[in-house]
């Protein structure tokens, strides 16, 4: 995070943790419980209670599987993907207060997070060919094909440093990385006038 403390995942047991730099403590977070729905009996969740945090390809009834959070360098948040759920977590570093936002899309896989300089947070999705932005002062996602068949991404970096934001995307699947750079305005204005230049001949 901006302070420099480590933050990770306890992906089976529905926790966050946060290990503070300066005393070397662990503090872990239980995320927040979603609503109960009506897909299990009450003995099928005693089974789930039973597996314990050990489970790691299956989670317990309105689970999240949190996978890989992302912090903003220069703000105050941390941001986590739950696997299981399709929501983001977004959790403020001092007040530990957590709130979950809607992935724009269910069953996609979120498996991590990265947060630029402009606050904006980057998710990978494993299984839908995707990747995501949410801008959290609008509260609104971007969502943008990869433009390659059977993209299985396990990471998403950010290179915001000297120009324009790039995103990186390792597929292990095909063993390839993406690249995605955006135009700038400048980029745009000047494919937007050759167009019309086009468009008029």
């Amino acid at each position: 995070d901006s302070e420099g403390n480590a933050w990770f995942s306890r992906y089976s047991a529905d926790m966050e943790s946060k290990t503070d730099v300066q005393t070397g403590e662990v503090i872990d977070m239980k995320l927040p419980a979603r609503a109960k729905t009506d897909l299990f009996s009450d003995d099928e969740r005693k089974v789930f209670a039973m597996q314990g945090e050990n489970g790691f390809s299956w989670g317990a009834p309105e689970g999240d599987g949190p996978r890989r959070p992302g912090g903003d360098k220069h703000g105050d948040t941390v941001w986590v993907p739950g696997w299981w759920s399709h929501d983001l977590l977004k959790i403020d570093i001092h007040s530990r207060k957590m709130t979950r936002i809607p992935m724009p899309r269910k069953d996609g896989g979120p498996y991590m997070a990265q947060v630029d300089k402009d606050h904006m947070v980057w998710v990978n999705f494993q299984n839908s060919g995707t990747f995501a932005k949410f801008d959290p002062k609008t509260e609104q996602w971007t969502e943008y094909m990869v433009p390659s068949l059977g993209f299985e991404t396990h990471q998403i970096g950010v290179a915001d440093h000297g120009g324009p934001t790039q995103i990186a995307l390792a597929d292990e699947r095909n063993s390839k990385i993406a690249k995605v750079q955006f135009r700038t305005a400048d980029e745009l204005r000047a494919l937007r006038a050759e167009a019309q230049q086009a468009a008029s001949r």
